[in-house]
C-alpha cells in the first residue's frame, strides 16, 4: 500500500479559474475535517449535519490550511486568510477528490450495499481474488487493505469523500471491493467514484435514527444502482426488497443474479450447514461445482452465493470462484468460534446489530445447540431506537439465558438503553443485567455449561468502546480468550 503518496500541485489545478492571488498557492492535501489539517493543507467547509464547517475555520488556519474553500451560500465569508467561495461546493466535491487523487484508469471497483452481510461479503470477494493472483483491495468496516493485512482507522463504514478518495489512490490495486453504507450514499462520501459493478445483499430494519422513515432507508440504498459508471449489477434475488433493485437498475446494465431458492444466473443448494461450516452445490448456465466453506450459518451461505456472483461479474468462471471461496478462512468478528470441545463452552463473536442479523444467528445456533444458548448483547447509544423493543423480544424468544450489557452507550444514557431492550423481554427465566461488558462476557463465560453456546453480539471485530466522557480498548474477542483461558 503506497501511503501518503505527494500530490503537490498548484490550488488553480485544483479548483479551475480563481483570483489570481490565490492561483499558485501549493496544495499537499485535502481534507473536510478541521482535525486533518496540516501545513499546506485545504480546507473545504461544508455543511455537516450539526455544525457548519466554517465553525471550525480559525482552527483550520491554526494548523496551517493553505487556503479555505467554501460555498457561495455559506453564511460566513468572513475568513482571515486565503479563502474561495465556489458555487453549489458540495456537489463538486467528486469531483475535486478525481482531481487531486489519481487512480488506476483499469481500476475495477465494486460496492456492496445492504443491511446484512455487507462486510463478510466484500471481504472474502476481496480475499478470494487475492487468492486467485490479483491485486485486491478490501474498505469496510473491519478495515482497510489487501486481505487478510488490514489497516483499521476508522470506525465509519465508509469514510469520508476525500478521505475514502485518498485511500483508494494509495492501495493501488487492480480491484477493489468496498462496503457502500446507507449513510455514504445519502452523505454523498463516494461522490466521484466510478463503480464498474454495484452488488444488493438484502434489506430490514435498521438506521431508522438517521433516515426517520423506512423509505428514505430504502431510497438511499436504491441510489448506488443509478450510477452511471455502472456496468453490471449483483443482486440477491432470495430478499424480497431485490424487486425494487432489478427495477432501478438501468437497462443498459448487467444484472447477475444469485439465490439459494430459485432460478438465477447463479443458483446455489445447501447440502450442509452446521457448527463445522457450510457445503453447497452451486450452479450457472455453463458448470456446476461445490464449495466447501468454514464460514457458520445459513446466512453465509447467501453471501457465498453472492460472492460468486461478483467474481463472476469480475471474470471469474463458476468453477474456479467456488474454489477461490473455499479457500477463504471465516472473517474476523463475524460468526467466530472460540472455545467449545468437552471442557470449554462454544462461544461466537458476531457483529449482529439489527433485528434481523440477531434473530437469524440465534435461529442457527438454537438449531445446533448440544445444551442451552447464551447471548450477551446491547444497543448502541444516539442510535436507532426503535429496533431496540424488537430485538430484545427477539432474543428472549430465542436464548435460554441472557445477559444484557452496554455496547457503545456514547452520550445516551445506558440505563436507559437497557430498559427500552428491556421492555422487549417478558418474563424471561433467566436474564442478568450487567452492564460492564468485561463482567457481563466474563460472567457468561465460567456460568456456562462445557455443552452450552454463548452468543457475544453486537460489537465483532470492534477494538473499543464509545462511552460519554472516553473512548476505551476493549476487545470481545480478547475479553472471551481471557474468560475461557480462566476456566483452565
Amino acid at each position: 500500500m503506497n501511503q501518503d503518496q505527494s500530490r503537490d500541485m498548484n490550488l488553480e489545478d485544483l479548483l479551475g479559474k480563481i483570483p489570481s492571488e490565490y492561483r499558485n498557492i501549493k496544495v499537499n492535501d485535502i481534507v473536510l475535517d478541521s482535525r486533518q489539517v496540516k501545513p499546506g493543507s485545504v480546507f473545504f467547509a461544508l455543511r455537516g449535519s450539526k455544525k457548519h464547517g466554517l465553525d471550525y475555520k480559525n482552527e483550520a488556519l491554526a494548523r496551517g490550511a493553505a487556503a479555505i474553500v467554501y460555498d457561495s451560500n455559506s453564511y460566513d465569508s468572513d475568513i482571515s486568510g486565503p479563502a474561495i467561495s465556489i458555487p453549489k461546493l458540495g456537489s463538486k466535491i467528486g469531483k475535486y477528490a478525481n482531481i487531486f487523487y489519481k487512480k488506476k484508469s483499469n481500476l475495477n471497483l465494486v460496492g456492496v450495499t445492504g443491511t446484512n452481510g455487507k462486510s463478510s461479503v466484500a471481504y472474502i470477494s476481496s480475499l478470494a481474488r487475492i487468492n486467485g493472483g490479483y491485486k485486491c483491495g478490501y474498505i469496510g468496516t473491519i478495515g482497510k487493505g489487501m486481505p487478510p493485512n488490514l489497516l483499521k482507522e476508522t470506525t465509519l463504514t465508509t469514510p469520508d469523500c476525500f478521505s475514502l478518495h485518498k485511500q483508494i489512490s494509495d492501495l493501488d490495486v487492480d480491484n477493489l471491493i468496498m462496503e457502500v453504507s446507507s449513510h455514504a450514499l445519502s452523505q454523498n462520501r463516494i461522490d466521484g467514484l466510478e463503480f464498474q459493478v454495484a452488488v444488493f445483499t438484502n434489506l430490514s430494519h435498521d438506521h431508522l435514527d438517521y433516515h426517520v422513515t423506512y423509505n428514505a432507508y430504502e431510497i438511499a440504498k436504491l441510489s448506488l444502482f443509478e450510477i452511471p459508471t455502472l456496468k453490471k449489477a449483483v443482486v440477491f434475488l432470495d430478499d424480497d426488497f431485490s424487486n425494487k433493485v432489478i427495477k432501478k437498475i438501468p437497462k443498459s446494465v448487467e444484472v447477475i443474479s444469485t439465490s439459494l431458492k430459485s432460478d438465477a444466473d447463479i443458483t446455489g443448494r445447501i447440502l450442509s450447514c452446521d457448527i463445522n461450516g457450510i457445503v453447497m452445490d452451486v450452479s450457472d448456465s455453463e458448470s456446476s461445482s461445490k464449495i466447501i466453506s468454514p464460514l457458520l450459518g445459513d446466512f453465509n451461505a447467501e453471501n457465498l452465493i453472492i460472492s460468486l456472483g461478483i467474481l463472476k461479474s469480475l471474470g471469474v468462471n463458476l468453477i474456479e470462484a467456488s474454489r477461490l471461496l473455499s479457500l477463504c478462512p471465516g472473517v474476523i468478528g463475524r460468526m467466530q468460534p472460540l472455545g467449545g470441545g468437552k471442557e470449554k463452552p462454544l462461544v461466537i463473536i458476531d457483529y449482529a446489530h439489527s433485528p434481523d442479523s440477531i434473530e437469524r444467528v440465534l435461529r442457527f445456533l438454537s438449531r445446533n445447540k448440544k445444551g442451552n444458548l447464551w447471548c450477551v448483547f446491547g444497543c448502541g447509544g444516539s442510535r436507532d431506537r426503535s429496533k431496540r423493543k424488537v430485538m430484545g423480544n427477539i432474543v428472549a424468544s430465542l436464548a435460554d439465558h441472557i445477559v444484557l450489557t452496554d455496547d457503545n452507550p456514547r452520550n445516551e444514557d445506558p440505563d436507559r438503553i437497557i430498559s427500552d431492550i428491556s421492555s422487549g423481554i417478558k418474563n424471561h427465566p433467566s436474564l442478568l443485567i450487567e452492564r460492564d461488558r468485561f463482567s457481563a462476557i466474563s460472567n457468561a463465560v465460567s456460568s456456562a455449561r462445557y455443552e452450552d453456546t454463548i452468543l457475544i453480539a453486537g460489537k465483532g471485530d470492534e477494538e473499543q468502546q464509545c462511552l460519554a466522557e472516553e473512548t476505551i480498548n476493549f476487545s470481545d474477542l480478547s475479553e472471551v480468550k481471557k474468560a475461557l483461558g480462566a476456566l483452565n
